[in-house]
């Protein structure tokens, strides 16, 4: 079919670029003036001569866009940033204060929702600081798949995006085992206790499992583990109990279609439908990810596939799982002390073990320590931000730094993945 003279492609000089006039493309010799889009907005802090810290947001050039005035900043979220100046509000990317500062706390913004704190009570904003709820709460999970827990008088109920409480506050607090509420909607169901047992409702607040279990686990892949006269067994979502209860200690949940169990203190893995696939040959397993399993035996790991292959030998003295494509590993060295690098799924060392820690892979980098200081690299083993920073934790916390959004918070100011440092002084 011949081509339209009009509508043919035109071969371009290294000189040359279009142009658009109008609806139509054109031919220029110059090159075109791309207007840039909306820079990124970084929460910067600024370090004054007296020592007061104050914070404003700038460009990825580091240019102020917006000014340092307040005394704590967080990153944009659904196109509001959380600012407090005494109190907690929110500024948009012009740096208008659209929700003033009048609340004693305040949450990011998610699902078009954030929980306020005033006056020790907590209630719901839209993005407009409309008042989806009053502050009559005790407290507030963050709204998931369109529900939000909500505490009062130490009973738990939902509401949703409208404010209405779907489930009235009569259950009692889910906590884990950490001590945080765990009681958000997962797989369309949540959990609640009455009476000190466990079942399961869904989002218009129907009792879908009934309260008669000692403890439950969360819907995953459409099973949820619960316990009954201490032992475990599975359940569908409307109740029928299809895993027998024949495990002391509990099975994780489904990921990859496989649940690890521990029986007679050895880790196999079970299907779906409680059929073992890999026998508990293992001192230790951890579940799938990218379709391979962390697995321990005589201090030393490996990695198996779904068909219980070792695929990687269990050479390593530790191991994370596989996130990205690569897994951290670390290896005993000829002088007797531990080092850490990266295999990919062949079990090929893309990253020699040179570092004392290393961790997993998030958003293309992974957090590396060496000489007691921390640093990013990417998957190509370069250093895009080098091991000077000291991380000023608890000893007994277990923190791994990793990239949110494309920032990490180190030290109380934010860093991109340039290495970017987002702080700087004044002379004023």
């Amino acid at each position: 079919m011949p081509q339209d003279p009009q509508n043919a492609l035109v071969p371009l000089s290294t000189q040359q670029a279009l142009t658009k006039v109008g609806r139509q493309l054109a031919i220029t010799d110059k090159l075109l003036a791309i207007t840039p889009a909306e820079p990124d907005l970084i929460p910067f802090l600024l370090i004054k001569k007296d020592g007061t810290r104050k914070w404003g947001f700038a460009n990825r050039k580091k240019e102020i866009v917006i000014p340092c005035v307040y005394d704590w900043a967080e990153p944009f979220r659904e196109g509001l940033a959380k600012v407090k100046k005494a109190k907690y509000g929110y500024i948009d990317k012009a740096g208008n204060e659209v929700i003033p500062c009048v609340y004693d706390d305040s949450r990011n913004f998610n699902e078009g929702m954030a929980g306020v704190e005033k006056d020790g009570k907590w209630g719901i904003i839209d993005t407009r600081g409309h008042e989806v709820t009053r502050c009559i709460y005790d407290y507030l999970l963050g709204f998931k798949n369109g529900l939000s827990t909500v505490l009062k008088n130490g009973l738990t109920g939902y509401i949703n995006k409208a404010g209405k409480e779907v489930v009235p506050c009569i259950y009692d607090l889910v906590l884990d085992m950490e001590g945080v509420g765990r009681g958000n909607l997962v797989e369309g169901v949540v959990i609640i206790k009455k009476g000190g047992k466990y079942g399961f409702i869904n989002k218009i607040g129907q009792e879908v499992v009934p309260c008669k279990y000692d403890d439950v686990r969360n819907f995953s892949e459409g099973l949820a583990w619960v316990k009954k006269d201490g032992m475990w067994g599975g359940i569908d979502k409307v109740g029928y109990e299809y895993i027998p209860f024949k495990f002391y200690y509990c099975p994780e949940n489904c990921k990859e279609g496989l649940c690890k169990v521990s029986i007679n203190g050895k880790y196999g893995f079970i299907n779906k439908v409680g059929h073992e696939v890999i026998p508990p040959n293992y001192d230790y397993a951890e579940s799938f990810n990218e379709g391979l399993a962390k697995v321990s035996k005589n201090k030393k790991c490996g990695f198996i596939d779904k068909l219980g292959n070792e695929v990687i030998p269990i050479v390593y003295e530790s191991a994370e799982s596989f996130r990205e494509g690569m897994a951290a590993i670390r290896k005993n060295t000829p002088l007797g002390y531990f080092l850490s690098g990266f295999i990919n799924r062949m079990g090929n060392e893309i990253i020699p073990c040179i570092y004392t820690n290393a961790w997993y892979f998030n958003e293309g980098l992974a957090s590396v320590e060496k000489n007691g200081k921390y640093g990013f690299i990417n998957k190509l083993g370069k250093e895009v931000i080098p091991c000077k920073y000291e991380i000023d934790q608890d000893p007994n916390d277990v923190f791994i730094p990793a990239f949110n959004e494309g920032l990490i918070d180190i030290n109380n100011y934010y860093t991109d993945k340039e290495g970017t440092e987002y702080w700087g002084y004044s002379l004023e």
